[in-house]
């Protein structure tokens, strides 16, 4: 929540009060799988702090942190929930690579990403607003000369980003702030499509925008 009010630093506290916890109980109980999935999640927490606060290259290895942990977690534990923190670690661990100055490397983690989120079955709310999250970083990564994205993919990265978005809403992801404030979605926010979404989380009881036609 002081993530989404723009709070970073009092956000980036409490998510190591938070790993200072969960990395206890990992400790004391080794066997239970689940300590350490919230270790990593707060791990991804704290990485998204960082980013709020410029900090790429803390962010980069606290992502990265939270990379190993839960791809050695998921050798033991197959939870759906670890392989969405997955996902979103490797959304974080590109952006910190693009803030650090690596394209190349934030869109090979996008990617990454993207094959993470769509080995799942079908997608809880979060985990597809995570997903259109790493389309929309492609999209963006499309325009940048050597990120490895060709520029044709951009808008075909962003289509998928919207319909994915759209998906999440159907689904009960609707928290207006989260879609306003989500840095990864800043690609989308020049898009009418996009401003229209907000619009109908702002005002749920209007009927929904028409969607563009094909």
């Amino acid at each position: 929540m002081q993530s989404e009010a723009g709070k970073a630093r009092e956000a980036e506290a409490e998510h190591r009060s938070a790993l200072a916890i969960w990395q206890k109980l990992a400790d004391d109980n080794p066997a239970v799988t689940s300590y350490r999935g919230e270790l990593a999640n707060a791990t991804v927490g704290l990485a998204t702090a960082h980013l709020a606060l410029g900090h790429g290259a803390v962010a980069r290895t606290a992502a990265e942190q939270a990379v190993v942990l839960l791809k050695a977690l998921l050798e033991h534990d197959h939870a759906f929930q670890w392989r969405a923190v997955l996902g979103e670690a490797l959304l974080r661990r590109g952006q910190a690579r693009l803030a650090v100055g690596d394209p190349p490397g934030s869109a090979a983690d996008w990617q990454r990403a993207v094959a993470t989120f769509e080995a799942m079955p079908p997608r809880e709310p979060e985990a597809a607003f995570l997903e259109a999250c790493c389309h929309a970083m492609l999209a963006g990564a499309a325009r940048r000369v050597g990120s490895g994205v060709p520029a044709g993919d951009g808008p075909i990265e962003a289509g998928r980003a919207m319909d994915i978005l759209r998906q999440a809403v159907a689904i009960g992801f609707r928290s207006a702030r989260r879609y306003r404030t989500e840095p990864a979605l800043a690609p989308l926010r020049d898009r009418d499509d996009f401003r229209l979404l907000i619009m109908d989380l702002a005002m749920p009881d209007r009927p929904p925008a028409p969607r563009d036609p094909p």
